[in-house]
């Protein structure tokens, strides 16, 4: 793939055809299946090139139905879990929040939003050309549904005795009352390994 440099692509490809270092048949039999997928996940789109009408644009994104589905979608990939203890529903409660995706929206984009790597970080450019004024973070959201939210920062990349020092520091402040809620995940990526989670796990673990 070569997302900035598409004609050599095409060029490269063109001259081993006519090399016949690459079958042309073959080719064009795997193109075709490509565009069929595409006309099939995009017909929009190829509809308005087939009649010469502009594309949709930015602008006609977002819009109510868009945030409607995009909800849906979110309330199908909920997890239920068991809910020992009677834990919630919360109470007036005091809230502790840490983990790397907790004020990140990023990780909740994804890759390839606005860039082909993804966002890179809470600033992107992307965030305020392209996403709705709503946009929140983990944290954001938290802070707007309750009034005592303490938040404790963790980094993507750490060190053992980093995450221990940090455990240590939610632990000082928790109380009986407390409830720590921990925001794991990976880094948006495309074609680069995920982030190393190996501490996640730890993280969990001990609190």
């Amino acid at each position: 793939m070569a997302p900035y440099d598409n004609g050599t692509i095409v060029d490269a490809m063109v001259e081993l055809v006519e090399e016949g270092k690459i079958d042309r048949k073959l080719l064009e039999r795997k193109v075709s299946r490509l565009f069929k997928l595409k006309q099939q996940l995009l017909e929009d789109d190829f509809a308005a090139i087939l009649t010469n009408s502009a594309p949709p644009t930015p602008a006609s994104f977002d819009v109510q139905a868009d945030r409607e589905a995009a909800y849906e979608a979110a309330l199908e990939s909920v997890t239920l879990l068991k809910n020992d203890g009677d834990v919630l529903p919360l109470q007036d409660p005091t809230i502790i929040l840490t983990g790397p995706t907790a004020n990140y929206l990023p990780s909740m984009v994804g890759g390839w939003a606005f860039h082909w790597q993804g966002p890179t970080d809470n600033d992107d450019p992307g965030f305020s050309t392209t996403t709705p004024n709503n946009k929140a973070t983990l944290l954001e959201g938290l802070q707007n549904q309750f009034a005592d939210v303490m938040f404790k920062p963790f980094e993507f990349d750490t060190t053992e005795s980093d995450v221990s020092a940090r455990i240590d520091s939610v632990a000082s402040t928790c109380t009986p009352e407390s409830h720590i809620v921990i925001a794991v995940g990976e880094q948006p990526y495309t074609e680069v390994s995920g982030t190393h989670a190996r501490y996640h796990h730890y993280l969990i673990q001990h609190l």
